[in-house]
């Protein structure tokens, strides 16, 4: 028969009571929400710098301003308010809003548009194609800066969100760092 002793001195109690206290609280959901949404940022502004490097668009930049996080009940969430993330996430086909006939694509040849928006530029004027269900806006010279057109079909990009396993490790991180910190605090 094996028979084994065990001491439980009073650090370890007050220890393992704080992170009893604060997941009986509900504070974990809160820890892994926002490792996760640093995650989730992160990705964002890598996107950002890699994909925007000129003009003010910077739509990933807006992105990880946009991301926040919480609890709702049992659950933790992290959530993006940024028009757009879905479709370039998920893919789909936009349409122009607003009374508007045509939307703006920039023209990949030009890298005066990347990254930029149509009313950024004040010299641009608008040249209708042959078919006239298109144009272009170009400059002074001709050169096209964006496409004039009817709708955009857009395929899925993986690459917008981190890979879930990412965000899965991300808020196990922070919570095993939780953990620490609460036992430390109570050492």
């Amino acid at each position: 028969m094996l028979s084994w002793k065990v001491r439980v001195d009073d650090n370890v109690t007050s220890r393992s009571a704080a992170v009893q206290n604060g997941i009986a609280r509900g504070v974990h959901r809160k820890v892994m929400a926002k490792g996760a949404a640093e995650v989730v940022k992160d990705n964002f502004r890598s996107l950002d710098r890699s994909r925007h490097r000129g003009g003010s668009f910077h739509f990933y930049g807006r992105a990880a301003q946009a991301t926040s996080y919480g609890v709702q009940g049992n659950s933790a969430y992290v959530s993006i308010d940024q028009e757009g993330i879905a479709l370039r996430r998920f893919g789909g086909t936009t349409r122009p809003t607003g009374g508007r006939k045509f939307q703006t694509v920039p023209n990949k040849d030009n890298p005066q548009a990347q990254g930029k928006r149509a009313p950024e530029f004040s010299n641009l004027h608008f040249r209708r194609n042959a078919d006239g269900q298109s144009g272009r806006l170009c400059d002074p010279t001709g050169r096209v800066y964006f496409w004039m057109v009817k709708s955009t079909t857009h395929k899925p990009d993986p690459s917008v969100l981190p890979k879930d396993s990412e965000i899965t490790d991300a808020a196990t991180t922070a919570i095993g760092e939780w953990v620490e910190l609460m036992e430390d605090r109570n050492g």
